[in-house]
Formats: structure tokens, sequence, C-alpha cells
């Protein structure tokens, strides 16, 4: 299907529409007519409108919020990761019924949608689009990298793994189908992971309330806010990571020494901050606990999903005079101020050092 390049069109918002201006008139094409004259679950509605023999393409989003400026204020978690992703399934399966090319969906954060009256995610339909879904989907994964609340395990270990399952292969929706089959059998087919594409579970009842502001009812998009639920038992999953550890290697599992250890119930103060070009790793991890193992590994306690970071890569402790690293005999090294770190040695960090696991460099601060 032709169209035209994104340089050559201009989208904004006006009065609770998502505008598209400059664009080539596809109002005679069968999918634009499907969508005119129907009205599809998961795809925003849209009108035409000609102005000065100009098509102006508006997206109703009045009392929606985008996912991007859902996930400004609080992190991404499992349920609502899940939820997005079985929205985009339902959508692009809706979309055989009706003509649509699955690759002229916008799946960029800030025109994807959420509706807090039917509790669903919906998507933009542009056939100007030219960008293939498999390209769009890798992208939106290194965006929800970004944003996923870390501290939260099972929303981590599921995000990481469809972003590896992504950029493994090349993607069909059917790989999306699949992935989320799978993990619902691995967590034992619960509720909320009986993932059936043709009978689409909403998880509705379990999603974070999401809220409107009335007082911004004047015909701008609405901002939601979503309130989510203290997460339960996050000292529970702390030793069933380390229980995991220790079955899968004895280097990770190597006890802090005792003497550099701090209470856990004390305010750790340090952080890492992420200072190198690559934007899907974490930006910010807090070393709030006496023990943080670093990897590429889903069951390591900050995931970094980078090929050149071991599975298992390195450790950092904190103690009473500062933070100690050691290289876990990572394969790309573990460097402290640029110069590589003996494996399994640990050596003290001091606030404003350059913390690298292979290249992918933080920035040791506290406060």
């Amino acid at each position: 299907m032709a169209g035209t390049s994104r340089d050559s069109w201009e989208l904004r918002e006006e009065s609770g529409s998502l505008v598209v201006e400059g664009a080539e008139d596809y109002g005679e094409q069968l999918d634009i007519k499907m969508l005119l004259h129907n009205e599809v679950a998961g795809i925003v509605p849209l009108q035409l409108r000609y102005v000065d023999n100009q098509c102006i393409y508006y997206y109703l989003v009045r009392g929606k919020i985008s996912l991007s400026g859902l996930l400004e204020k609080n992190k991404l978690n499992y349920t609502t990761a899940y939820q997005l992703c079985c929205d985009i399934c339902q959508c692009c399966h809706q979309s055989e019924k009706f003509f649509l090319n699955p690759d002229h969906f916008l799946m960029q954060p800030e025109y994807i949608f959420w509706n807090p009256d039917v509790k669903e995610f919906s998507f933009c339909y542009f056939p100007g689009r030219q960008e293939l879904l498999g390209k769009q989907m890798q992208s939106l994964c290194e965006y929800l990298l970004t944003v996923t609340d870390h501290r939260d395990k099972e929303g981590r270990t599921f995000v990481y793994g469809l972003y590896d399952r992504i950029r493994e292969r090349e993607f069909y929706i059917s790989e999306l189908d699949a992935y989320l089959k799978e993990y619902g059998k691995e967590r034992g087919g619960g509720k909320r992971e009986g993932y059936q594409s043709e009978e689409m579970h909403r998880g509705k009842e379990d999603l974070p309330p999401l809220e409107t502001d009335p007082s911004k009812a004047d015909g701008a998009v609405q901002t939601v806010v979503e309130t989510v639920a203290g997460r339960d038992s996050f000292s529970s999953d702390i030793r069933r990571n380390s229980d995991t550890r220790k079955k899968l290697s004895g280097k990770v599992a190597a006890t802090p020494i005792s003497k550099r250890k701090k209470s856990r119930k004390e305010v750790f103060p340090y952080y890492l901050k992420n200072t190198s070009k690559y934007s899907y790793v974490p930006e910010r991890v807090e070393l709030d606990r006496e023990m943080l193992v670093v990897g590429r590994g889903l069951e390591s306690d900050v995931v970094i999903p980078a090929a050149q970071v071991s599975w298992q890569h390195a450790r950092l402790e904190t103690g009473e005079d500062g933070i100690y690293l050691t290289d876990l005999s990572s394969v790309n090294g573990v460097f402290l101020n640029r110069k590589r770190l003996i494996k399994e040695h640990p050596v003290l960090c001091r606030v404003g050092d350059i913390v690298s696991f292979a290249d992918i460099t933080y920035l040791l601060c506290t406060g």
C-alpha cells in the first residue's frame, strides 16, 4: 500500500482529538472506508474532514490518556504490560476482519491510548505509516524497558522476555500470541495469564484504578492518573531471587562480608545513573539492598538487556564505607573509572566514580 513519509505530515492534539494534516487523502481506500463506517474494538475512532481540498484526519481521543502520559509518573508493572500486549493482539486480529494492514498502526507510546471507561488500550490506524509492525514493536519494547518498575520482578521478567523474543526472530503477531500463551502456562495458567487469542482475557479487574480529572474536560485530552497499589511481599521476592542465584551460581551466592553490611531497615543513600548511549537500559539503579547482582539473566536483581553483558555480570554490595563492586567472571569485564577489575576481587567505589558493565556506563551518586 502506498504511503507518504513521516516528514510530509504533521500530527498534533486539538480539542480532544489527535489531528494529522498534510497527508495524502486515503478516504477512498477500503481500509479507511471500513473504519469510517464501523466502530472497531481496540482502534481509536477516526473522522475525515476536508478543508480547502485538504484531507485532515481526526482521531477521537477525548477522555483517553496516552501510554506515555500514563507512565510519566508511574512505572510500568506486570498487569499493565500484559494488558497492553493482549490488546495489541486483539487489535491485530480484529484488523484482519476489516481488511486493515497491521503495519499501519502507530505503535509509538504517545499514540497508544488507555480508555478508562472500558479499561483497554486502543490504537491509531494511519495508512501513511511506512514502518513495519515488527520494527515498531521492537521500538515499543525498548521504550517499555526504560519505564518498567524493576522492583516488580513479575513485570520485569515479562517485559525482558518479550524484548528477547521480538529481537531474536522476525516478528509476526502469532509470535506475540505464542509468547502470551507460553507465559501463561509457565505461570500456571491462572486467570490473568489464561490468554486466548479468540477470547481475549482483558484483565480489567486486575488493572490499577485509573481516574480522570473532571476539571480538564474542556476539550483537551483528559489526564488520567494511575494509582498503583503497593506491591505485596517484596521481601519474599528478594528471598526467592537469592535462593535462585544460590542454585545457579556459587559465585553469585557469595555471602557479603559481614562487617560491611547495613541493616535492611536502613535507607541506603546510593544509586547509579545511566551515562551510556543506550536508552533501553535502566536509567537509575537504586542501591537499596545489601547486595545486588547485575546481569542479562532475568533472575538478576538489576537486569541489563544487552548482548555484551554476561548472564551474571557483577555484584554490588553496600558497606559502611561505600559500595563494593565485584566482577563475577564476566566476559567483557567490569570497569571502575575505565580500569578493568580483577575478577572476583571486590573494589571500593566512591561517589562520583564511573562504573561500567562492558561498555554500559553508570555514575555512582548519592542523595
